[in-house]
Protein backbone atom coordinates (compact mmCIF):
# COMPACT_ATOMS: atom_id res chain seq x y z
CA UNK A 1 0.00 0.00 0.00
CA UNK A 2 1.23 3.53 -0.55
CA UNK A 3 1.09 6.28 1.29
CA UNK A 4 -0.86 9.61 0.90
CA UNK A 5 -3.54 7.89 -0.73
CA UNK A 6 -7.08 8.16 -0.03
CA UNK A 7 -11.05 7.32 -0.88
CA UNK A 8 -12.80 10.23 -0.98
CA UNK A 9 -14.97 9.53 1.92
CA UNK A 10 -11.81 9.78 4.43
CA UNK A 11 -11.14 13.14 2.85
CA UNK A 12 -14.82 14.27 3.16
CA UNK A 13 -14.88 13.10 7.07
CA UNK A 14 -12.09 15.08 7.96
CA UNK A 15 -9.79 11.84 8.24
CA UNK A 16 -6.94 13.06 6.02
CA UNK A 17 -4.28 15.34 6.91
CA UNK A 18 -2.68 16.47 3.95
CA UNK A 19 0.94 16.28 3.64
CA UNK A 20 1.33 19.02 1.47
CA UNK A 21 -0.21 21.06 -1.32
CA UNK A 22 -0.33 19.11 -4.06
CA UNK A 23 -3.35 17.07 -4.57
CA UNK A 24 -4.15 14.85 -7.57
CA UNK A 25 -7.33 13.68 -8.05
CA UNK A 26 -8.25 10.62 -9.50
CA UNK A 27 -11.93 10.65 -10.88
CA UNK A 28 -13.91 12.95 -11.84
CA UNK A 29 -17.83 11.53 -11.40
CA UNK A 30 -19.40 14.05 -9.08
CA UNK A 31 -17.78 12.71 -5.49
CA UNK A 32 -14.65 13.21 -7.50
CA UNK A 33 -15.61 16.32 -8.50
CA UNK A 34 -17.18 17.22 -5.15
CA UNK A 35 -14.16 16.46 -3.49
CA UNK A 36 -12.27 17.96 -5.45
CA UNK A 37 -14.11 21.34 -4.65
CA UNK A 38 -14.00 20.51 -1.23
CA UNK A 39 -9.83 20.84 -1.73
CA UNK A 40 -9.68 23.26 -3.58
CA UNK A 41 -11.78 25.64 -1.35
CA UNK A 42 -9.50 24.88 1.42
CA UNK A 43 -6.29 25.74 -0.12
CA UNK A 44 -4.90 22.63 -1.92
CA UNK A 45 -3.83 22.58 -5.10
CA UNK A 46 -5.94 20.27 -7.11
CA UNK A 47 -5.59 18.76 -10.09
CA UNK A 48 -8.29 16.28 -11.84
CA UNK A 49 -7.58 13.35 -14.36
CA UNK A 50 -10.05 11.57 -16.12
CA UNK A 51 -10.02 8.16 -17.72
CA UNK A 52 -13.26 8.98 -19.85
CA UNK A 53 -13.27 12.01 -22.68
CA UNK A 54 -15.52 14.29 -20.82
CA UNK A 55 -15.26 15.61 -17.33
CA UNK A 56 -17.93 14.42 -14.91
CA UNK A 57 -19.14 11.29 -16.88
CA UNK A 58 -23.17 10.76 -15.91
CA UNK A 59 -23.42 13.67 -13.60
CA UNK A 60 -26.97 15.57 -14.61
CA UNK A 61 -25.47 18.46 -16.43
CA UNK A 62 -26.96 21.29 -14.34
CA UNK A 63 -25.44 19.70 -11.37
CA UNK A 64 -22.13 19.64 -13.42
CA UNK A 65 -22.40 23.54 -14.69
CA UNK A 66 -22.81 24.52 -11.04
CA UNK A 67 -19.65 22.80 -9.76
CA UNK A 68 -17.60 23.34 -12.73
CA UNK A 69 -18.12 27.21 -12.64
CA UNK A 70 -16.88 26.96 -8.62
CA UNK A 71 -14.27 24.34 -9.22
CA UNK A 72 -12.90 25.45 -12.41
CA UNK A 73 -11.36 29.07 -11.38
CA UNK A 74 -10.07 26.89 -8.32
CA UNK A 75 -8.08 23.93 -10.11
CA UNK A 76 -4.64 23.66 -10.93
CA UNK A 77 -5.56 20.99 -13.97
CA UNK A 78 -8.77 19.51 -15.20
CA UNK A 79 -7.47 16.55 -17.42
CA UNK A 80 -9.76 14.22 -19.20
CA UNK A 81 -8.38 11.09 -21.50
CA UNK A 82 -6.08 10.09 -19.28
CA UNK A 83 -5.88 6.77 -18.45
CA UNK A 84 -4.17 5.30 -14.73
CA UNK A 85 -1.53 3.71 -15.35
CA UNK A 86 0.09 2.96 -11.92
CA UNK A 87 1.38 5.04 -8.90
CA UNK A 88 4.82 4.70 -7.48
CA UNK A 89 7.16 7.26 -5.13
CA UNK A 90 4.43 9.89 -4.83
CA UNK A 91 3.81 10.17 -8.74
CA UNK A 92 0.74 9.01 -10.73
CA UNK A 93 1.71 7.93 -14.16
CA UNK A 94 -1.39 8.49 -16.62
CA UNK A 95 -1.46 7.04 -20.57
CA UNK A 96 -3.50 10.10 -22.75
CA UNK A 97 -6.38 7.64 -24.77
CA UNK A 98 -5.90 10.08 -27.46
CA UNK A 99 -2.56 9.56 -28.78
CA UNK A 100 -1.02 7.62 -26.03
CA UNK A 101 1.66 10.05 -24.76
CA UNK A 102 2.59 9.19 -21.04
CA UNK A 103 2.05 11.97 -18.49
CA UNK A 104 3.20 11.98 -14.49
CA UNK A 105 1.67 13.95 -11.91
CA UNK A 106 3.98 14.40 -8.55
CA UNK A 107 1.76 14.43 -5.83
CA UNK A 108 1.69 15.51 -2.05
CA UNK A 109 -1.53 13.37 -1.81
CA UNK A 110 -3.90 11.36 -4.22
CA UNK A 111 -7.43 10.88 -3.80
CA UNK A 112 -9.31 7.87 -5.91
CA UNK A 113 -12.39 8.67 -6.29
CA UNK A 114 -13.23 5.72 -8.96
CA UNK A 115 -16.80 4.71 -7.86
CA UNK A 116 -18.03 2.44 -5.01
CA UNK A 117 -19.98 -0.38 -4.14
CA UNK A 118 -22.95 -1.29 -2.54
CA UNK A 119 -22.37 -1.48 1.67
CA UNK A 120 -23.45 -5.71 1.41
CA UNK A 121 -22.81 -6.45 5.35
CA UNK A 122 -25.27 -3.85 6.29
CA UNK A 123 -27.80 -4.76 4.50
CA UNK A 124 -27.13 -8.46 5.04
CA UNK A 125 -27.30 -7.66 9.29
CA UNK A 126 -30.40 -5.69 8.77
CA UNK A 127 -31.96 -8.71 6.41
CA UNK A 128 -30.96 -10.94 9.32
CA UNK A 129 -32.95 -8.78 12.10
CA UNK A 130 -36.54 -8.19 10.13
CA UNK A 131 -39.04 -10.12 7.64
CA UNK A 132 -39.21 -8.42 4.77
CA UNK A 133 -36.53 -5.82 3.98
CA UNK A 134 -36.47 -3.87 0.32
CA UNK A 135 -32.94 -2.45 -0.69
CA UNK A 136 -33.29 0.50 -2.82
CA UNK A 137 -31.39 3.26 -4.69
CA UNK A 138 -27.44 3.17 -4.39
CA UNK A 139 -27.59 0.54 -2.03
CA UNK A 140 -28.49 -2.26 -4.69
CA UNK A 141 -27.17 -0.69 -6.92
CA UNK A 142 -25.04 2.67 -8.38
CA UNK A 143 -27.40 4.70 -9.91
CA UNK A 144 -28.81 8.35 -10.29
CA UNK A 145 -31.30 10.13 -8.14
CA UNK A 146 -34.31 9.46 -10.47
CA UNK A 147 -33.95 5.58 -10.13
CA UNK A 148 -33.52 6.01 -6.40
CA UNK A 149 -36.89 7.47 -6.51
CA UNK A 150 -38.74 5.56 -9.16
CA UNK A 151 -37.46 1.74 -7.38
CA UNK A 152 -38.31 3.64 -3.60
CA UNK A 153 -42.25 4.54 -5.47
CA UNK A 154 -42.25 1.49 -6.76
CA UNK A 155 -41.32 -0.79 -3.49
CA UNK A 156 -43.74 1.45 -1.64
CA UNK A 157 -46.68 0.75 -4.18
CA UNK A 158 -46.08 -2.88 -4.19
CA UNK A 159 -46.20 -3.43 -0.43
Amino acid sequence: AHPNIYDPWMVLEGKVAFSGPRTVVVGSGLTGLETSLFLAEKGQKVAIYEMLDEIGPGVFFQNLIDIMTRLGPLAQSINPGHKLLKISNFTAFFEKTSDGEKVEAPFDDLVLALGALPETALVDEIKSAFERVVVLGDASKPGRIREAMESGFMAAFNL
